[in-house]
């Protein structure tokens, strides 16, 4: 399982660097189209190969490394088309409805793929996936997008440095923009150690493991109640105050998890914690949805991405350091507080102010 995990993790990264030119260069229909056709050809082979008994770790290792590095280069493909699909006065309702069908069915598919490993052989599993994949290929087919909008490159030469340079200077002389990325990564560095705690957190009840699943559908339904919410909290406050007000429910969450004794409370903190982190990450994808040149949207995206999350795996690796020396709750209230000081912080940021001004005036 580590080496999947560390396999998975290298696709994403390589993704990361490659995509963002290769999005923009391209039919970003007809990318999310192939890309779900050979996904589901990974799928048939490992139906064919489980079948014949012929699978070995190497078959896994691979077509997990495969699945990594194309659904990288889907959900950035996913995240550029949207502009060219949805009006933009829609962008954060349409974001907040496909985040929460999305975790809608991180609740529902688990449920199934449990149901379905124990009914019928592993073999079949796969084969339903493929069967997934080609129909979804299907569904995109039928996806209207505005000509008008795609604004593809006239070469179709790869200059992959080249155009990643044009993302870092597209983002460098925004200020606003730049402030987005960095104001992220800081808030991510705070926030990313939240996640490998919550096993923690779970094992000091009597039913740890089954707590702890517990936990993860709690924060997944936060994910799903925000995100069909958006439509009528975007009427309510600005983007930016958004992003502001959940960082703030978040750290609200994180530091109750440290007075969490009985379940009930610590099972809400997750549910808060879900609803804070739609609340603070979907606005945001709207913005740069607005913001960024329809042509250069993968690059600009992708580089924005990578500051935002440069610092997480570090984050994610101090936090047993700090489980060593420092009791949980101690360690739980010092993260809530810091997110709640990275949250007022951006009340104040100037170029937050002069967002908050420009949206509400348009």
């Amino acid at each position: 399982m580590g080496g999947v995990f560390s396999i998975y993790t290298l696709g994403e990264l390589l993704a990361g660097c490659l995509s963002g030119p290769i999005v923009d260069r391209f039919n970003k229909k007809l990318i999310l189209i192939h890309i779900d056709l050979i996904r589901g050809s990974i799928s048939g082979f490992l139906f064919a190969i489980v079948s014949l008994g012929a699978a070995t770790l190497l078959h896994l290792y691979l077509c997990t490394f495969l699945f990594s590095l194309l659904s990288a280069f889907f959900h950035r493909t996913e995240f550029a088309i949207i502009p060219q699909i949805v009006r933009r006065e829609d962008l954060l309702k349409a974001n907040g409805l496909l985040c929460g069908l999305k975790k809608l069915m991180i609740i529902v598919s688990p449920i199934i793929g449990g149901f379905l490993v124990q009914m019928v052989d592993i073999e079949i599993c796969f084969l339903c996936d493929a069967i997934s994949f080609f129909f979804s290929s299907i569904c995109i087919s039928f996806v209207f997008v505005n000509k008008n909008l795609q604004r593809l490159r006239t070469t179709k030469s790869l200059h992959l440095l080249k155009d990643f340079g044009t993302g870092c200077k597209i983002v460098l002389y925004s200020p606003f923009l730049l402030t987005i990325a960095i104001y992220a990564a800081c808030i991510n560095f705070v926030g990313a150690p939240i996640f490998p705690l919550l096993p923690i957190i779970s094992s000091r009840l009597a039913n740890g493991v089954s707590t702890y699943g517990i936990m993860i559908s709690g924060l997944s339904v936060g994910l799903v109640v925000s995100g069909f919410s958006f439509a009528l909290i975007s009427k309510l406050m600005t983007k930016i105050y958004m992003t502001l007000y959940g960082l703030i429910i978040c750290s609200a969450a994180i530091a109750a998890l440290a007075c969490g004794r009985s379940p009930t409370l610590i099972i809400v903190s997750c549910f808060a914690i879900g609803v804070g982190l739609n609340f603070a990450n979907l606005p945001i994808q709207a913005i740069l949805q607005e913001k960024l040149p329809a042509d250069k949207i993968g690059v600009a995206s992708s580089f924005i991405f990578t500051i935002a999350q440069i610092a997480m795996p570090i984050s994610m690796a101090s936090s047993g350091f700090m489980i060593q020396h420092l009791k949980i709750e101690l360690v739980l209230v010092l993260l809530g507080s810091l997110m709640f000081v990275g949250a007022i912080t951006g009340f104040f940021l100037p170029q937050f102010r002069g967002e908050k001004k420009s949206t509400k005036t348009s």
